[in-house]
């Protein structure tokens, strides 16, 4: 088995709307012992907020600051301007076709420019798609078709794409097999990847499937519980409200249920070990935050959060090296070569300015136990575990 190298990054959205110029970021990043950057968009380079001359001129800056100081581009990302939309899978076909052509393609080109990954977030399933396993399947599939288009125009500008997992059913892939179906399906005309976040299993445990006890049980506490589409949710009311007997409610409710499992998820969907032992030889990015698995509130590694938090340096390397140990799924892409272990940590607006880089140097330091030195191979660092 041929082991990943492994670095340590950051996105540079702890700098949004702070420390907006490459020259500001890039010092700051170099400064607290980082040399791989995840470029967010939402730090200044917007394919549609900003014009087309300052982007051009943006890159070229970039280019020079970060090499000035010491650093690389690992990735351009997305952001949260992307993430506000239902971008590639809207209801209207002419919004999915722009927003492929006028974001995501030139998103692409920054990154060939990079000679970086591109890594994405930018879709989401309007509610009425939620309503019939039918009309869920035939947006995936148009997921599928903008995905594949989207793995093609990476391939023929050099650099691989790594779509990022979410977790609630109007944000595909939630799960873990929708993860797997559709790196499978995306793949069969060009690699596609997939960046998991440390953060992003809380919330798969809110749709677990309901069963007749817990329905049964909701009804006669006249309390909610979740039951998946809307038709569910108004013979559950109907119910509470005694305007249906208990028996036809729960009946009706299983039944509808079981003709909606696209609404439900797996104790496994929201574990982050196996999602890393599953998908993580398909990764060439991890989004490193820390939590308690109730929220993805994007906090640092200090030994406060670490206290009561998830997500430990042992855990990740071990999923990791557990993943890179299973043998060759068929269908899927060639595990990749490099995995970039990234800081992705978030900031409130009052936060002072100061206290945000203590914290990345803080975050830093915890990481460097584990990874002293980038490009290491993910087996030297598991070794160094034992």
């Amino acid at each position: 088995m041929k082991y990943p190298k492994i670095y340590l990054a950051i996105d540079n959205c702890f700098a949004t709307k702070r420390w907006t110029k490459p020259e500001a970021w890039s010092k700051i990043i170099s400064e607290c012992g980082l040399s791989y950057v995840e470029s967010s968009a939402d730090t200044e380079c917007d394919m549609l907020y900003h014009n087309k001359d300052y982007l051009a001129d943006w890159q070229k800056i970039t280019q020079k600051c970060t090499s000035e100081h010491g650093l690389s581009i690992s990735s351009v990302y997305t952001g949260h301007g992307t993430y506000s939309t239902l971008g590639l899978t809207h209801t209207d076909e002419r919004c999915r076709k722009r927003f492929l052509e006028e974001w995501i393609y030139p998103h692409i080109k920054n990154a060939a420019n990079f000679g970086a990954i591109v890594g994405f977030f930018c879709h989401a399933f309007d509610t009425s798609v939620l309503q019939s396993a039918d009309k869920y399947q035939e947006y995936v599939e148009i997921l599928v078709s903008q995905l594949q288009k989207t793995a093609t125009h990476c391939k023929n500008n050099g650099v691989i794409p790594s779509l990022e997992q979410m977790y609630t059913p109007n944000q595909y892939p939630w799960r873990i097999t929708d993860a797997e179906y559709l790196i499978k399906s995306v793949s069969t005309k060009a690699p596609l990847y997939l960046t998991i976040d440390t953060g992003h299993q809380c919330g798969q445990k809110k749709f677990p499937m309901p069963t007749e006890e817990t329905i049964r049980t909701a009804i006669e506490n006249k309390t909610s519980v979740y039951v998946g589409c809307d038709e569910a949710y108004r013979v559950l009311y109907a119910a509470i409200n005694g305007n249906i007997s208990k028996e036809k409610a729960v009946a009706d409710i299983l039944d509808i249920v079981s003709t909606t499992p696209h609404l439900f998820s797996s104790e496994e969907d929201s574990n982050t070990w196996e999602w890393i032992r599953r998908i993580g030889r398909y990764s060439p990015i991890i989004h490193l935050q820390q939590t308690d698995n109730n929220s993805s509130s994007h906090k640092d590694f200090s030994d406060k959060n670490n206290a009561t938090g998830i997500i430990t340096g042992e855990k990740l390397i071990t999923a990791l090296y557990e993943s890179y140990s299973k043998a060759p799924e068929a269908d899927m892409p060639p595990a990749v070569d490099k995995i970039y272990l990234t800081l992705e940590m978030f900031y409130p607006t009052a936060e002072k300015n100061f206290n945000i880089v203590d914290s990345i140097k803080t975050s830093v330091n915890y990481w460097r136990t584990f990874i002293p030195s980038d490009g290491m191979s993910l087996d030297e660092i598991y070794r160094n575990l034992k």
